[in-house]
């Protein structure tokens, strides 16, 4: 199980079978990562895209499991799973791969996603077959644009309600 660290996260790739757990009742999750998951973190909108996650990962290939499952985001202080965050999958062929991600609202408003999601932009900027990382948010998510900006990505479009995020790594 791939994992990675900042100073107050531990970020696990869920396996699949964690992930059809998470789906089926995010509580029995605790006792099979010894890492209680705070309830909140599930909501429609996150069930449909683990969902949507279980069936893409289903046709994927084992190697590149990382880029499509969802990554558990856990305080060190208080081991304690409080966000997702994820890729859309493997890098599509312009090298660029989307990012996606959630937090518990109890855990909003203090730098969390942003150490996530820098986490994970710069392990994915680092792998061979990445160049880019691209996100979208509502036009009125104003702390997902903080993220966002805060972690490198410039805002370089927008359609309809939303706008278009990208940063490009040293090879692209």
């Amino acid at each position: 199980m791939t994992q990675l660290e900042t100073p107050r996260l531990r970020l696990l790739a869920l396996s699949r079978a964690q992930l059809q757990i998470f789906n089926d009742d995010p509580t029995l999750l605790n006792g099979d990562l010894l890492v209680p998951v705070r309830p909140s973190i599930i909501n429609p909108v996150v069930a449909r895209a683990i969902r949507a996650k279980l069936a893409k990962m289903r046709l994927a290939s084992r190697r590149d499991h990382d880029w499509y499952t969802y990554w558990l985001i856990i305080r060190k202080d208080q081991d304690l799973g409080i966000g997702l965050a994820g890729f859309k999958g493997r890098p599509n062929g312009r090298d660029e791969v989307e990012i996606g991600y959630g937090l518990a609202p109890e855990d909003q408003g203090q730098g969390f996603m942003t150490e996530a999601a820098g986490a994970l932009v710069n392990w994915a900027l680092r792998q061979p077959i990445c160049g880019a990382v691209t996100a979208w948010t509502e036009k009125d998510n104003v702390a997902s644009h903080r993220v966002l900006e805060k972690i490198g990505l410039v805002r370089s479009g927008e359609q309809n309600n939303q706008y278009f995020w990208i940063i490009k790594g040293g090879g692209a």
